[in-house]
């Protein structure tokens, strides 16, 4: 009878990449028993994971992933909002941080260059996106540098004022932090940020810290009650800032910049 010699694992890998070149990963595979049996093999095109025995692959089986997707999720050098292009081909299975990216820059783009969006949210008219972040592969090389779950882009705090969405001008902050310095209009403004007026007449200052509004005073002027607000803000933007910078959880950069934040009348 006959004997019959099996491959090994390093011959497998050998030869599928004779026929499929660096098209897959096959770190997965912890076990190789025949050439019958199914094993682990990564899309790196994808990053997909399909089971696909042996012989079949050597046989020229890709990745079903990619070949099921005719039209992938994002297409190759697609024109964003007419001034962006989205320059990596990936079917809609690629990684999550990936399709967060994807959508993190989608929005910003959107902001920056769509005028029924800035119709509604006038804060971003004058905005622009840079020269190298109009392509989505710098910005998801940034982007997965930069990545912290929770966190989110930010365009103002480094640099005040700011109208440019660029590598030098954005950081990643906690959305907590986020959501105490954004900018939000309201329908009126006339008392500024953090003002009220009593039915006796006088101007009431109060904070929102922790979730809780706080009372921070009964005061003659506008100004006088908006200052008391700024002076509560300033404190309690600190105080988060000292917190996470202690945990690590912020940088220096970050950190230093909170600590130069100061509300603005018409916030």
């Amino acid at each position: 009878m006959a004997s019959t010699i099996r491959k090994t694992l390093e011959e497998f890998i050998e030869d599928a990449r004779k026929v499929h070149g660096d098209k897959y990963d096959y770190s997965l595979i912890k076990e190789y028993v025949n050439n019958k049996t199914k094993v682990p093999i990564k899309c790196n095109r994808c990053g997909g994971v399909f089971w696909c025995k042996p012989n079949v692959h050597l046989n020229g089986c890709n990745c079903p992933n990619c070949w099921a997707k005719k039209k992938p999720q994002f297409g190759k050098r697609k024109l964003v909002y007419r001034v962006a292009t989205l320059d990596i081909d990936f079917a809609s299975n690629a990684d999550d941080i990936t399709h967060k990216a994807y959508g993190v820059w989608y929005n910003m783009l959107q902001r920056c260059y769509y005028k029924k969006y800035q119709e509604s949210h006038p804060t971003y008219i004058g905005c622009t996106v840079c020269d190298e972040w109009l392509y989505f592969s710098n910005f998801l090389n940034w982007f997965k540098k930069n990545y912290i779950d929770g966190y989110v882009v930010d365009k103002d705090l480094l640099v005040s004022g700011n109208k440019i969405y660029s590598p030098s001008t954005c950081c990643m902050i906690p959305s907590e932090i986020n959501a105490m310095i954004v900018t939000r209009r309201r329908k009126s403004s006339r008392f500024g940020k953090g003002v009220s007026i009593t039915r006796k007449g006088r101007f009431a200052a109060f904070l929102v810290k922790h979730n809780k509004t706080y009372n921070l005073g009964h005061f003659d002027t506008i100004e006088e009650a908006f200052e008391a607000y700024k002076q509560g803000k300033v404190a309690y933007v600190r105080e988060v800032a000292d917190a996470y910078f202690k945990d690590g959880k912020i940088t220096k950069e970050v950190y230093d910049a909170l600590y130069r934040y100061e509300p603005k009348f018409k916030d």
